[in-house]
């Protein structure tokens, strides 16, 4: 049975992937898609729409870390691991939560700790999704 990488391993290995990731959906925008045809299925000519590959997700980030900032519509969580400050967009799709409450993002204090979710897309930007912060140790 093979060794189970690190944790610090694994990031870094997602973190190569979302840069892969990210060189082909830029590679695809510049070329306008695949470059063959396709065959097969009965559908009629005409266009579809065309997805926006800047908007397109390229991976589904879920990190632990220490608020930076806080905003009205970003938070900066610098990452447990890494000490790397992640700068997240939030908005009505954002959920926050204490203890199980749901809180407002600009109501947790810098310096708190948190567990981030989030997505990043092909332009590089980041939107959180999910902002859990941690109870208070005694």
């Amino acid at each position: 049975m093979a060794p189970r990488p690190s944790e610090s391993q694994e990031v870094a290995q997602l973190r190569a992937q979302v840069q892969e990731l990210q060189r082909q959906v830029a590679t695809l925008s510049r070329t306008g898609g695949a470059a063959g045809t396709g065959t097969g299925g009965a559908g009629t000519g005409g266009s579809a729409p065309a997805a926006d590959p800047d908007s397109t997700v390229v991976a589904s980030v879920l990190m632990q870390g220490q608020v930076a900032a806080v905003s009205e519509n970003r938070i900066q969580v610098r990452d447990a691991e890494t000490g790397g400050i992640y700068t997240l967009f939030v908005g009505g799709k954002t959920r926050a939560t204490h203890n199980g409450q749901r809180i407002s993002v600009q109501s947790i204090p810098e310096g708190t700790q948190v567990r981030a979710t989030f997505n990043q897309l092909a332009d590089g930007d980041s939107y959180a999704t999910r902002i859990q912060v941690y109870p208070r140790r005694r």
